[in-house]
């Protein structure tokens, strides 16, 4: 690719129209007022930008910091999933397991936790619809209240295992049988083997428990305008989302995986287990790893980010305007996170969407990077 120096202006150029683009396409376009994002290579930090503030509104606005906490919405899954390959690992249960060997009450007898993980439940759009109805019913709910609207659920939308339709709900059953299995509370789980164990000191799947004056709350944005989801400041823990991290944290994690599951020495997965969070599962038929999104053409969602990367590489978005994922390919990992549900509000279904251009460009990085 030429000489060192060559490379290195190549990584400023680059990293320049980055930033460009982010001020440009994203918080000029007030499409988010603020974003954060890293990227980490060879266990290096190649690029870490944090651009504009938390929110329009110069009353409540604060700059974005790499202290500034964020709701991973949907991005919180791998995280749950990943605890799920943890207790597989310890022998406490299997993907493969029945959810009901664990919930009685659950209606279905041939549903596996891996179903769950994967999307693939039988549970749809109709059903979705319906739980949604009864969560407006009673409000956003106390997480047991909201189980056991789920556990009323007794009917299914297509046949189990024939389509990948995401229902979001499925992995607060996967947070309940963590609970059960464990007798700890998922956030205690997560803290003993993940978070602490890395580092990750402002991760927390309580949100509860942070500095608020540090939180981009998500944001719904239109039109130029801002309405921010006072609703996020208080939900209790979720296994289908909620989590609060950063971008370091979020990078610690990936980190770990490439190198194997292990982190500063320590051992915080078996190398087998880390491998499995990056194994395509479905045999290419829906792309998914059982933890992560990965990259392919499957039916429902062709890819989670720019075609530009290789068929290892494997992430989750969040509704929230966050995306994480690893390519080791390059071995890189990085995050891009905001506060914004315009973000990633068509991640799936156009491939010149915002979080595909911006994943394109920080591989761009990572190739021009030595």
């Amino acid at each position: 690719m030429g000489n060192t120096d060559e490379v290195s202006q190549m990584t400023i150029k680059k990293i320049e129209s980055l930033k460009k683009f982010l001020s440009e396409e994203i918080i000029n376009k007030k499409i988010s007022a603020g974003c954060s994002v890293m990227l980490l290579k060879d266990n290096k930090i190649v690029l870490e930008l944090y651009e504009g503030t938390s929110y329009l509104n110069p009353d409540t606005a604060f700059p974005v910091t790499s202290d500034t906490l964020y709701n991973l919405g949907s991005t919180t899954k791998p995280f749950t999933s990943t605890l799920i390959m943890k207790l597989k690992e310890d022998g406490l249960l299997d993907p493969h397991d029945k959810v009901k060997k664990f919930i009685p009450e659950y209606k279905f007898d041939d549903v596996s936790l891996l179903h769950l993980m994967l999307h693939t439940a039988g549970y749809g759009v109709e059903t979705m619809q319906e739980l949604r109805e009864e969560v407006i019913r009673f409000g956003m709910p106390d997480i047991k209240e909201y189980l056991n609207a789920i556990y009323e659920i007794d009917k299914r939308d297509y046949p189990l295992g024939t389509k990948c339709m995401y229902f979001s709900a499925g992995y607060n059953i996967l947070l309940d049988i963590i609970e059960r299995v464990t007798g700890m509370s998922i956030e205690s789980f997560a803290q003993k083997v993940l978070f602490e164990p890395l580092n990750m000191e402002k991760t927390t799947y309580d949100i509860r428990s942070i500095d608020k004056k540090f939180y981009a709350c998500p944001s719904s944005y239109s039109d130029n305008s801002e309405k921010v989801l006072e609703e996020w400041m208080d939900y209790p823990p979720f296994g289908e989302g909620g989590m609060i991290s950063t971008c370091p944290d979020l990078l610690k994690f990936g980190k770990m995986i490439l190198n194997g599951g292990s982190s500063e020495g320590k051992t915080i997965l078996k190398e087998e287990t880390a491998h499995s969070l990056l194994t395509e599962s479905t045999g290419g038929r829906f792309n998914h790893t059982g933890v992560f999104m990965s990259r392919g053409s499957g039916e429902a969602y062709p890819t989670c980010f720019s075609d530009d990367y290789s068929s290892r590489a494997a992430g989750h978005p969040g509704f929230c305007g966050t995306m994480f994922w690893v390519e080791p390919e390059l071995n890189m990992t990085a995050a891009f996170l905001s506060n914004s549900t315009k973000v990633t509000e068509d991640w799936f279904g156009n491939p010149g969407n915002l979080v595909w251009q911006i994943a394109g460009r920080l591989r761009e990085i990572a190739e021009a990077a030595v």
